[in-house]
Order: C-alpha cells, then sequence, then structure tokens
C-alpha cells in the first residue's frame, strides 16, 4: 500500500527545512545528535548537509480509527485501529551530491510502518524504498534497488487519494506494490510529457521471466489537463500470468482536469491473468469516475464512485466513497471517509483493503474510517 499511492509522498509545503552543518571530524557525532534530536521531537524535515553528501530526514504518521460491517458468512463487524488506512505512516531519507554539471548521484531509503504497533508493513528495514541512482536535468533519472511500483503512478487518477477504499480495493492492491531487484527509469518533463520504465528483475537461472514485473507509465500534462497511461505485469515462479489480482497484466487509462476548485477524475482499467486456471477468472474490467472539491484552503471533499466485472465468475460489484481532509496547520492534518461495496450474487468485493474481512457473495459492506495525519 499505497498508493499513492501508494502513498503521498511529503512535498515543501508539508516541510519545514533545519540545516545543520558539522567539518568531516565530527559527523557521526552530529548524525547521531541529529537522530536523537529527530526521535525526541518530530517538528521538520531534517537536512543535514555536508561535504560529500546532502542528506534529509523526513516522515509520516497517519493513524486512527475504522469500523467495517459484514464480514464473512457470519456477517461479523469489527471496530478497530485505522492503520495506514488514510495512507501509510512512513520515515524517509533522501540524499543526492552534484557529480558534475546539472547531474547528481542520490539515494533513497523509506520504511512504511503501522502506526497502531510500529512494525515495518513488509517486515524489513526499508519497505518502500532503497534505491541509488543517477539524476541528469536533461536526460532523467535512472536507479536500481528496490522501488515502489511505478503503477503506484495510479494515483494520481484516484479521486479517493489511493486511501483503503478506492482505485486498489477492487483489485485487491494491484497498484500498491513494491518490487525488488528493479532498474528505472524516469523522464524529464518534455513539452508535458513525462514517461517512466522498471523492470523488476526474477533473477531465477533458467527462466527469465520466473518472478519478473515490468511497469510503464506515461502522462502529458497541459494547463489544467492530465492524461496518463500506465501499464504492469507481474509473474508468478513459473514465469506465467496465473492469478487475476497476484500474477496479472493490467492497463489504465485516464485523466484529470480541474476547473477553479474542482478537480474531475475518469479512468478505465483492464486487468487479464492470461494462464489462469480453467474455471478462474481471467479478465476484470475495472473503472472510475470521481470528483476532489477544495471548499476552501484547509477542507478537501473526495467523492468516487468505482465499477468493476470479472469475465468468467461474473462477479460484479460498484464501490461508492466520500472523504474529508482537513488541515489544521502545516503538519496536522485530520481525514475521514466512507464506503459502501455493492456486491452482486456472485461476488465478494470487501469496502476496505481488507481482503481478509470480504462479504458474503452477494452482501452489501460498509465501512467508515477516520484519524489524524502528522508530516515532519
Amino acid at each position: 500500500m499505497n498508493s499513492t499511492s501508494s502513498k503521498q509522498a511529503p512535498t515543501s509545503q508539508d516541510t519545514r527545512i533545519l540545516c545543520l552543518t558539522r567539518k568531516h571530524s565530527v559527523y557521526a557525532t552530529g548524525l547521531g545528535l541529529l537522530l536523537t534530536t529527530f526521535c525526541a521531537s518530530s517538528h521538520a524535515e531534517i537536512a543535514i548537509n555536508v561535504p560529500n553528501a546532502n542528506l534529509s530526514i523526513y516522515g509520516r504518521v497517519a493513524s486512527g480509527v475504522s469500523y467495517v460491517d459484514n464480514i464473512g458468512a457470519a456477517g461479523d463487524s469489527v471496530f478497530r485501529a485505522a492503520s495506514n488506512e488514510w495512507g501509510t505512516s512512513l520515515l524517509g531519507l533522501n540524499g543526492s551530491k552534484e557529480i558534475a554539471p546539472g547531474i547528481q548521484g542520490q539515494i533513497k531509503l523509506e520504511t512504511g510502518f503501522s502506526a497502531a504497533n510500529g512494525n515495518s508493513n513488509a517486515g524489513n528495514l526499508f519497505s518502500r524504498f532503497a534505491t541509488v541512482g543517477i539524476k541528469s536535468n536533461t536526460m532523467g533519472t535512472i536507479e536500481f534497488g528496490r522501488s515502489l511500483a511505478y503503477s503506484n503512478d495510479a494515483w494520481s487518477l484516484d479521486p479517493m487519494g489511493m486511501n483503503w477504499s478506492g482505485v486498489d480495493s477492487l483489485s485487491k492492491g494491484h497498484n500498491w506494490g513494491t518490487w525488488n531487484n528493479t532498474v528505472g527509469y524516469r523522464s524529464p518533463n518534455l513539452s508535458g510529457f513525462e514517461a517512466g520504465l522498471q523492470l523488476s528483475l526474477g533473477g531465477q537461472a533458467g527462466n527469465n521471466s520466473a518472478g519478473r514485473s515490468l511497469a510503464a507509465s506515461l502522462s502529458y500534462t497541459h494547463a489544467n489537463l492530465n492524461v496518463r497511461a500506465i501499464y504492469d505485469e507481474t509473474r508468478d515462479a513459473n514465469g506465467k500470468l496465473s492469478d487475476l489480482f497476484n500474477a496479472s497484466s493490467e492497463y489504465i487509462v485516464g485523466a484529470t482536469y480541474k476547473i477553479q476548485s474542482t478537480t474531475l477524475f475518469a479512468a478505465y482499467n483492464r486487468i487479464s491473468a492470461s494462464d489462469a486456471a480453467s474455471g478462474t477468472d481471467t479478465a476484470m474490467d475495472h473503472s472510475w469516475v470521481g470528483v476532489n472539491y477544495q471548499l476552501n484552503p484547509d477542507n478537501l471533499v473526495r467523492v468516487g464512485l468505482f465499477t468493476a466485472k470479472t469475465d468468467v465468475t461474473n462477479a460484479k460489484a460498484n464501490l461508492y466513497t466520500v472523504g474529508w481532509d482537513h488541515k489544521v496547520n502545516d503538519a496536522l492534518s485530520l481525514w475521514a471517509s466512507a464506503a459502501l461495496m455493492d456486491n452482486n450474487k456472485n461476488a465478494a468485493f470487501p469496502a476496505v483493503g481488507y481482503w481478509q474481512d470480504a462479504p458474503a457473495p452477494g452482501a452489501t459492506q460498509h465501512g467508515i474510517n477516520a484519524g489524524f495525519i502528522y508530516v515532519f
């Protein structure tokens, strides 16, 4: 997860910068003091400027409460901590150093974690990013390592901002992926066009497609219009597209258009698993529309309608969502959202990202969550 989506990274408006410089002889001591200060008081992004590296620490903590009903055949309900439901909590470190005019070497280390229990989302030290690369102002960026899949670019097409009820609810987190062993390229902006291409290398001898993942993203922006196309595929251990949600390919085409305080969203998504077992679904058509309305600088209202239909089992569902983000100050925000999933008799899609809490086939499910977001 997630959203942005994959989820939203801190922006310059979300952070305040504190710059500290140390002589080489006290780098280690200075960094230790900075980390101690950071742990004690998270009031600003911390930037460490030294001759051999410009490093900045940033993060976000998102947590609250949630409620889901009609879980399983018994129709149970649950009230619990809403960990990462607006977007994942995260802690990151960026580093860069100019190696030639207009060219920088750079690193990115970032982990997502649950504010409810403090655990890493994926159980490893850097669950979202552990990359090293080179960025050219004119040629783009190439990077290597563990990275969010470029299919997380679907965040920009999701009226719900890739939260727990949105673009990935009907596709089982298809665009929340984090990939190991990646080689990725992002182009600079060229007359409104931006492109990305990413390959996750399976590395299995004798079968180069085993466990391989591939993603590509192309966008065009002109004035208030943004148009985007995304493709990705993830193969199983045998190099096959064998499962609609776990080993499949997809493409997304969509657009957003801003009219004063209103942003309109529309997209179509096709997911395919051509090697799926007989009698199971081999494709799903997924589409959505939505709107974001900026009531004022501190209040954003989100509305979305998502629909999906599979080919073999004829599972069909509609997801209705509404959300509210309230900015208290540059660091602290509040959020609340609600969702209703309407399944046909063959479908058991959940209203939220907890697929283990899916309802019985044909059941309607509701999900509500709310909480706080603190960015530094």
